[in-house]
């Protein structure tokens, strides 16, 4: 039985947090000028540095949450963070070359305009009673990174 903030979202219009609600739970010093938007996704902080923000609702069937992230890019536009929304539930704000180590060695990469694009997969570790957040791999070919210390909860 999976916990109520996991139950399946994926037929209600508000699968994940809207641009606003991210903004309350970001830390200070990534708080997002919601007005000026980089690119697709991409908000400059008030601080002046570009805040990617990439939304994903809770796939029940599979158990993980899915993004599409052009890693690399983000970095070399100066992004030092990227926020995953974790469905309705919070946030992920996790360093760049946290998600940039993943990308090296989890296994699915394909090429947009913008250079690689990597899919990253997370998952609520509901499975073995702890509720860690980790990352999921397509290969096993990198060791099991813990991120739930980067996990901001929407109260």
């Amino acid at each position: 039985m999976l916990p109520e903030f996991l139950e399946d979202n994926t037929k209600k219009a508000e699968a994940y947090l809207s641009i606003e609600e991210v903004n309350t739970l970001l830390p200070n010093n990534l708080k997002i000028d919601i007005g000026n938007k980089l690119e697709r996704s991409v908000y400059m902080t008030y601080q002046g540095k570009p805040l990617p923000v990439i939304n994903s609702k809770y796939y029940s069937n599979q158990k993980y949450y899915w993004y599409s992230c052009i890693t690399k890019h983000f970095k070399e536009i100066g992004a030092e963070f990227i926020c995953f929304t974790t469905g309705n539930y919070g946030i992920l704000v996790i360093p760049i070359d946290i998600v940039l180590h993943y990308n090296r060695f989890s296994g699915w990469k394909g090429e947009s305009k913008k250079g690689r694009q990597y899919h990253v997969r997370i998952r609520h570790d509901v499975e073995h009673n702890d509720n860690t957040l980790r990352f999921i791999n397509y290969n096993n070919h990198t060791e099991n990174i813990d991120i739930t210390k980067y996990l901001i909860k929407k109260e």
